[in-house]
């Protein structure tokens, strides 16, 4: 499975078999990679991780963490189609890499979203959209925002859950009817 690891010094790690890959397939893989290596997917993984892991409680938490690895290789995807691939060939190339697979050789990697059925499912069927997704932004404004928005996401959520356990738990009589 094609990956990236490394937050300070990225480097993308193909499969053994990608030798016998096309070229073709080899520059769409590539460019996919590069594609979260330049958006500082692995600092956002990180910074997520911690997230999740201060608000282990809190289902938005993980809620949150799921998308984003959803909208990361949706993201990804788009900047492949963005530099002239049709989609239905990169989602062919996307489907010979997941029948490859072979669940015994393959570790459990949490972080590819594309090792899970219903991962690549949804990236098939935005690959195959007539109508195209727009990449999203990359360099390190968008990386400032984007690692700004978790903590700041988990922050609000904290207040809505603490004002709606201290509205259950409130027992001031309250007048009915007079504002």
């Amino acid at each position: 499975m094609p990956a990236v690891i490394g937050v300070l010094r990225a480097s993308v790690v193909l499969p053994a078999d990608a030798t016998r890959w096309s070229a073709d397939r080899l520059r769409l893989v590539l460019l996919h990679e590069c594609a979260h290596v330049r958006r500082r997917d692995a600092l956002m993984q990180v910074i997520a991780s911690a997230a999740t892991a201060v608000y282990w409680w809190h289902p938005l938490t993980w809620l949150a963490a799921r998308r984003m690895v959803r909208e990361r290789e949706l993201a990804c995807d788009d900047l492949v189609i963005a530099s002239g691939t049709p989609g239905s060939d990169y989602a062919e190339h996307l489907l010979d890499i997941a029948r490859a697979l072979k669940p015994s050789r393959q570790p459990a990697l949490a972080a590819l979203a594309m090792a899970r059925p219903s991962g690549l499912e949804g990236r098939l069927i935005a690959l195959l959209e007539p109508r195209p997704r727009h990449a999203r932004p990359v360099g390190p404004s968008s990386a400032i925002s984007r690692a700004s928005s978790v903590p700041m996401m988990m922050r609000w959520a904290q207040g809505a859950a603490g004002s709606a356990a201290s509205s259950i738990h409130d027992d001031t009589p309250r007048e009915v009817g007079s504002e």
